[in-house]
């Protein structure tokens, strides 16, 4: 699973903004929380559970550097994105686009 933007690209971000007044949101995953282990048929995530929690441990790590900038770090479990949705037709734990948006906008106002 090939991800879109890697921990490098994230500390590259860092080190454009970390003297400014920006904001930079990481969106993680569920599946990077303590206590969450892979069963045989989930191995699949593998990848992807190591990135995320990669993500997770860097947003961390840079939000508790000195700097003027601000890092937040916000997880989901599944969003009901129409590709979720298709490939898991029964899902019922979930949230909406919506909520999730509003989630991460709520992170710029506290």
């Amino acid at each position: 699973m090939q991800q879109s933007w890697s921990n490098t690209t994230i500390i590259r971000l860092f080190n454009l903004y970390k003297n400014t007044n920006k904001i930079i949101i990481n969106v993680g995953s569920r599946i990077a929380e303590d206590g969450i282990t892979l069963t045989p048929e989930n191995y699949h995530l593998l990848e992807y559970q190591i990135y995320k929690k990669a993500l997770k441990t860097l947003s961390y790590d840079l939000h508790n550097l000195q700097c003027t900038a601000t890092i937040k770090y916000i997880w989901f479990g599944y969003v009901g994105t129409d590709a979720i949705l298709k490939k898991y037709p029964d899902l019922k734990n979930y949230i909406t686009l919506d909520d999730a948006a509003s989630q991460i906008l709520g992170l710029i106002n506290v």
